[in-house]
């Protein structure tokens, strides 16, 4: 594994890296230590390592506080970075699993579109567009519901408004 971008920083600990000016000059990173412990528990590096200099880390660790370092600060790409990860995957022969919510990156991918149904099973989706129509009438279900139960929840309402005024009129 290399780790070319970390190598003249090995000597910081994961925390005071992501915290670096140097680092947050190029758009990654982050000012607020919070954040940064935050980001790394987030890529399952373990507290104990946030404070360790990095050179005391394992090469898995090291990955993990450079994946951190990339989505610390606001946890989605910009227009050119978007575009040049979608040229690398295109130009890449080995497998991986890409986990976003981007669409034009998802369908530049060109790759098999896998779905979590409830937290539990993939399911696999024949195409984005077949994705993105099912999604699009699941909302529309969803938002007649709520619109159905707003009505009726205001139906009760005005019943119960027009039984107290009713009693009030008794007294």
């Amino acid at each position: 594994q290399h780790f070319d971008e970390i190598a003249p920083s090995l000597h910081l600990s994961a925390v005071d890296f992501l915290t670096s000016p140097e680092l947050r000059r190029f758009g990654a990173g982050t000012e607020s230590p919070e954040l940064a412990h935050k980001c790394l528990g987030q890529f399952g590096l373990p507290s104990h390592a946030h404070r360790r200099p990095m050179e005391q880390l394992s090469g898995g660790q090291k990955a993990r506080v450079c994946f951190a370092s990339i989505t610390c600060r606001t946890n989605h790409l910009d227009i050119e970075s978007v575009e040049a990860l979608i040229d690398a995957l295109k130009r890449f022969k080995g497998g991986l699993v890409l986990v976003s919510h981007d669409a034009r990156l998802i369908q530049a991918s060109g790759c098999d579109l896998w779905l979590c149904e409830a937290q539990e099973r993939l399911v696999k989706v024949n195409s984005f567009a077949d994705y993105r129509r099912q999604v699009l009438k699941d909302l529309r279900v969803r938002q007649e519901l709520a619109e159905r139960e707003a009505a009726r929840r205001a139906v009760l309402r005005q019943k119960r408004r027009a039984e107290m005024l009713a009693k009030r009129k008794v007294k």
